[in-house]
Parts: structure tokens; sequence; C-alpha cells
């Protein structure tokens, strides 16, 4: 019956806590005490680091090329409550808001333009794309574009 009232959490790792089914606290490393039955792990978040890479979208230049594009993202937890209960690990829509903001740069940009200053486009679209990654409670540390 003690141990179900001690909840160890490892490093790079954070728990949810909920108190009779609502968000009550998020538990961080280290060794915690919580009261059994009422207090309930409801998730484990993991914090490292992690890479999602999105399929092959199509996208036009201002001098009417095709290019084919491949945009690999790497991100980490930074808010696990609202990681939690605001993103629901639906990494289509990182993929969406990511090929959203690389359409929108891309079409300023003719095919030269995109391949000389491919560092400069990831620039713009980590700064896009971690004003949008707050609200889900997840950071964008880099963003790698495939020609």
């Amino acid at each position: 019956m003690t141990s179900m009232g001690i909840k160890i959490v490892p490093l790079n790792k954070s728990f949810i806590i909920e108190k009779l089914g609502i968000y009550n606290k998020t538990l961080e490393a280290g060794i915690h005490f919580i009261i059994p039955f009422v207090d309930r792990g409801a998730k484990e978040v993991d914090l490292s680091e992690k890479n999602y890479q999105t399929n092959e979208g199509a996208f036009q230049t201002f001098d009417d090329q095709l290019l084919t594009l491949k945009v690999k993202v790497t991100y980490q937890v930074i808010d696990p409550k609202l990681y939690n209960y605001g993103f629901d690990g639906d990494f289509y829509k990182v993929q969406e808001i990511g090929f959203d903001e690389l359409r929108y740069i891309i079409l300023k940009n003719t095919v030269q333009d995109v391949k000389l200053d491919l560092l400069n486009l990831e620039n713009q679209m980590i700064s896009q794309m971690s004003e949008k990654g707050r609200l889900w409670g997840i950071g964008i540390l880099k963003v790698q574009i495939m020609l």
C-alpha cells in the first residue's frame, strides 16, 4: 500500500498527475509522494529531443518552377501540461504548419534563391513554427530542409 504512494520519475521524463480526474500538477525527475486512489498518474511525457520527418511536398516558386522538398523538424517538449492536453501527439499538424510556412516563404523566391539560401529559409521556419509550437507545449530546436 505504501509503494502506491511513491512515484519515481526518471530523468528526461515528467508525469502528469490528475486529482479525481482533473489536472493537478506535473512531476519532474525525482522521487515524489502522491495520495493513492485520489492522485493518478495520467500520462508519462518524454522530454528528450525528438525528430519528425515530413512526407515530400511540392512547392511552387516565384518563377513558376516546382520544387519537391522534405522537412526534418527537431523538437522538444517544453510544457508537459500543454503537450498532453493541447497537442494530442498529432504530428500531421506540425507537418501542415511547416508546409504552410514553407509555401509562403518559397513563393516569394526563385529556385536559385531557394537553393542558395537554405539556411535563411530554415531560420525563418524555426521562428514561424516556434510561435505556434509554444501553444502546444513544444519547442522547435532545428529545421532541416532537404531538396
